[in-house]
């Protein structure tokens, strides 16, 4: 968490919004409502329902334009100052996904593909079973408070396997709303294992 907030930090963003349940509370208790500058709020999510239910808690302390981001993803040398520059003078584009061209199937399947056509997001699939192409979803977004309301369709109205949040996203797609990727370049690794800790602490040596 602390890796995700010092990056946050450079971002020139008003204010964070952390989700937290039961088992994650001494985050509050460790970071408050101030890290060395950042305005820090909290919203519980109880029980854990998943990223989409998480992100869907905080509409209420968002602005139009906000960005996404999961702290069990490590980056480093990646452009998202960048990507939040592009997103605060682009108000015509509706959505931005980060992500990184990849020579690993292996973490493209962790994570979900990407489809493009001129930069524009034709098609998203969370954790696909075959490859397209070399693109890795990250969970690096911009997006605005129009999201909410296909975040609620996807979570109340989708069959239950599609209810992530990258569906929703491709909901969005559907009805034809400008989502555009965003090359973060650099390394990463998403940690959802002991290896995969081990690739981070590698990385940030």
């Amino acid at each position: 968490m602390q890796y995700s907030l010092d990056l946050i930090r450079g971002l020139d963003l008003s204010l964070v919004v952390l989700i937290i349940s039961s088992h994650t509370r001494e985050v509050q208790a460790y970071f408050g409502s101030n890290y060395e500058g950042l305005a820090i709020e909290y919203v519980a999510q109880e029980p854990p329902r998943g990223l989409l239910d998480a992100v869907y808690r905080a509409k209420e302390l968002v602005a139009d334009r906000f960005i996404t981001l999961l702290s069990d993803e490590i980056y480093v040398g990646c452009r998202h100052k960048n990507l939040v520059e592009y997103w605060q003078t682009h108000p015509e584009v509706d959505g931005l996904v980060g992500y990184l061209v990849s020579p690993s199937w292996g973490d493209i399947r962790k994570n979900y593909s990407i489809v493009m056509q001129d930069g524009r997001i034709e098609e998203l699939e969370e954790k696909p079973k075959s490859q397209v192409n070399s693109l890795l979803g990250t969970g690096t977004w911009g997006l605005t408070k129009a999201f909410f309301d296909y975040a609620a369709f996807a979570l109340t109205r989708n069959p239950p396997n599609k209810r992530s949040f990258v569906d929703a996203l491709q909901l969005m797609v559907y009805d034809d709303y400008l989502i555009q990727g965003y090359d973060l370049m650099g390394s990463y690794v998403n940690v959802n294992s002991p290896a995969d800790v081990e690739r981070a602490e590698l990385l940030v040596r």
